[in-house]
């Protein structure tokens, strides 16, 4: 349409407005490098091993925004040479430095939990998380996400949020990566 500019038909030239509901506003992601030093969890509190490294911050550009938040390419591990063994995954926020809290308040958003034996065993799961959250912010106020994780209530393995190496070969090593998305609400 002749003398219409926005960033819909809808909205007319010179007029500031909100972008429709449901647009990507913008979309921010990380990348990840897997050390070859796996960090072991051995407790039923979730737990941010890898700090900052694993991390992805948005500031977003508009009120009342969704963030789509996912995490992909966590190559969990355990290993047991008697009893059970698994991994509880979470995604926490911080909002501006006032602390970091599950996105799903208390419930986790992946994971898994096998039963071992004497014999001495380990598994490899590659992990990917996501979640639509609609964090309380104020436009210009940094939102950081996080992996958190723990072990299973009963554990009794060695738990590793990032194995450097899937099935022990290093041809194949494994890198991580978050990425977080802006939506118009």
């Amino acid at each position: 349409m002749s003398g219409i500019v926005g960033v819909s038909p809808n909205m007319k030239s010179g007029v500031v407005g909100i972008t429709p509901k449901g647009h990507v506003i913008q979309v921010v992601h990380e990348r990840f490098e897997v050390s070859a030093t796996a960090i072991n969890v051995n407790s039923t509190t979730p737990t941010d091993g890898w700090g900052a490294s694993m991390s992805v911050n948005i500031t977003p550009k508009q009120l009342n925004s969704k963030i789509h938040i996912s995490f992909q390419g966590m190559n969990s591990h355990t290993h047991s040479y008697a009893g059970n063994k698994g991994i509880c995954l979470f995604i926490y926020h911080d909002v501006a430095g006032g602390g970091f809290t599950n996105v799903t308040t208390g419930r986790l958003l992946s994971g898994y939990y096998e039963n071992g034996s004497s014999n001495g065993e380990w598994s490899e799961h590659v992990q990917s998380l996501w979640y639509l959250h609609s964090p309380s912010y104020t436009v210009g106020q940094e939102i950081k996400y996080r992996v958190f994780y723990s072990t299973h209530s009963d554990n009794s393995a060695a738990t590793y949020l990032t194995h450097s190496k899937f099935n022990n070969d290093s041809n194949h090593e494994l890198d991580a990566i978050g990425i977080a998305m802006e939506i118009s609400a």
